[in-house]
């Protein structure tokens, strides 16, 4: 399904700063140059495989089309991840509900509209999500049976999170909280800090730390902090102060400490400027420049979230404050584990993130959140047949609702938004429109010949416009269609272009 949609899409927003970045890393050029390179990742380089292969079959294959066949064919690759996160949650799954039971979150994750709409993106959503199942897996099969191998893949597999997506740096806290609250159940705090579990994290520490360095190629890696040129007042002070270790070698590559430096910066900018990478955040006819709402992903979540999803969710978290506050038999290895990370990156992005523009953020913990709800379903105290019943319901409602934006999952909201017209009032970022459907005004007005593209001058008459636009969600651009504010739309066409049909201006005008 989401290879279908690839093709009929067009090239959104962050696409072309993923490729193109990784263009330059396989060229050995990891610095960050641009604005937008501040988040990318080399990690999307696996987009440009499908051009290798064509350049060495045909060296003088040349396009001129600005990259455009390049990123479609690099889409395709990306949906690697998306299988890979799939194989990790079908293996924890049986081990953790058996044969009968493994394909429930595999089905919730690969039939998730957000999984559907991202998978076929050159981006990190659906890779954080495939490297964070991963690492949570191995960490569960090493605190389990104590293996080797496990520990090395965790490692490996933390360090490529630090370099997919920032934020996944708290990897490096949770992973061990997790080991320690493991251990506390099993073994209290006494043995915790032995010398095995000291050597352990000190290897686990280095495999990080290599991964990490090779990953820019040592780039700046033994560049002392007062060598930096930082952008942002956060490691300009920090540079100012630690005075005493300015001459010390920092140990990490320039490009990494440099993307977290102009993250800082563009945040301190704020959204909506003309040196901004980011509009701002806009949710529920609410806007802020500089920082977010602490309440945004659930009130982006409650529209865009499956409904039953939200449901068995919500019972789902009653019994088990049912279980935490009565019967107190929730402390199990692997409750924690799923659930721990949920709680810490739910926190720390609600609270803490001023980039709050896109519920994709989050994919990454949809895996956690499909194999605990799979987990509620088979330990429910019901009978077989109202399990199976319980399910059908389930399958015939997600099939149903998902398939009303056959080939437009980007744009899917749930049963909760009576309006979609009006949607975008609500959800004004890459939740609804990421950019993938720009070209389709042209499309529908050669489609339909009574309408034309509305421009900055009030007129009369019928226009296709992206609503985008006409919320001036981007602050850096000029207000040109302004004047549309002023009315309604009628209806609207792939959920994110608005449709007028405007016979009489308004005094306003």
């Amino acid at each position: 399904m989401a290879s279908t949609y690839i093709a009929e899409r067009d090239i959104c927003n962050d696409e072309p700063g993923y490729i193109e970045y990784a263009k330059r890393w396989m060229h050995g050029h990891a610095e960050r140059v641009e604005a937008l390179d501040d988040s990318k990742t080399p990690i999307v380089a696996i987009a440009w495989l499908p051009r290798i292969f064509e350049q060495v079959k045909n060296k003088q294959v040349k396009y001129n089309d600005w990259g455009r066949s390049d990123q479609e064919a690099g889409r395709y690759l990306m949906i690697l991840f998306t299988m890979v996160t799939a194989i990790y949650i079908f293996f924890w799954s049986r081990k953790l509900l058996g044969e009968r039971w493994c394909l429930l979150p595999v089905a919730l994750f690969l039939f998730d509209p957000l999984v559907l709409a991202h998978s076929g993106i050159i981006g990190s959503d659906m890779a954080s999500a495939a490297v964070c199942t991963a690492a949570f897996f191995h960490l569960w099969q090493y605190l389990l049976y104590n293996k080797q191998k496990d520990i090395l893949l965790l490692s490996l597999l933390m360090g490529i999170a630090c370099i997919t997506k920032q934020n996944l740096i708290l990897l490096l806290f949770i992973m061990p909280l997790i080991g320690f609250c493991n251990h506390l159940l099993q073994h209290g705090t006494t043995t915790f800090f032995s010398k095995k579990n000291i050597l352990t994290a000190c290897f686990s520490a280095l495999i990080v730390w290599l991964v990490i360095n090779a990953s820019f190629y040592f780039q700046g890696s033994f560049d002392s902090l007062s060598s930096y040129h930082f952008a942002s007042s956060t490691f300009i002070n920090l540079q100012q102060d630690a005075t005493f270790f300015s001459g010390m070698p920092l140990l990490l590559p320039e490009p990494f400490i440099k993307g977290f430096d102009m993250i800082q910066y563009h945040a301190q900018i704020g959204g909506g400027q003309p040196l901004s990478t980011y509009n701002g955040v806009f949710v529920w006819g609410q806007e802020n420049m500089h920082h977010g709402f602490w309440y945004y992903y659930f009130a982006v979540g409650i529209l865009k979230m499956q409904l039953p999803i939200i449901l068995i969710s919500l019972e789902g978290f009653i019994k088990l404050m049912h279980h935490v506050f009565f019967k107190r038999s929730w402390l199990k290895l692997e409750l924690i584990i799923l659930l721990l990370p949920i709680l810490i990156f739910g926190t720390v992005l609600s609270f803490f993130n001023p980039f709050q523009i896109g519920i994709r953020h989050i994919i990454f913990l949809l895996p956690c959140l499909y194999i605990l709800i799979g987990m509620f379903i088979k330990h429910l105290s019901i009978s077989k047949n109202k399990k199976i019943t319980l399910l059908s319901v389930l399958a015939i409602w997600q099939f149903v609702s998902i398939a009303a934006f056959y080939n437009n999952y980007m744009a899917y909201t749930n049963e909760l938004a009576l309006n979609k017209t009006n949607i975008l009032r609500w959800i004004s970022d890459s939740s609804i429109d990421y950019g993938q459907n720009n070209s389709f005004i042209q499309k529908y007005i050669q489609q339909h010949e009574d309408f034309r593209a509305a421009d900055a001058v009030p007129s009369k008459g019928k226009f296709a416009v992206r609503a985008l636009n006409v919320l001036h969600v981007n602050k850096a651009e000029p207000d040109k269609f302004g004047w549309l504010r002023n009315y309604q739309p009628y209806g609207n066409y792939k959920g994110t272009i608005w449709l007028y049909d405007i016979k009489e201006l308004t005094n306003k005008q």
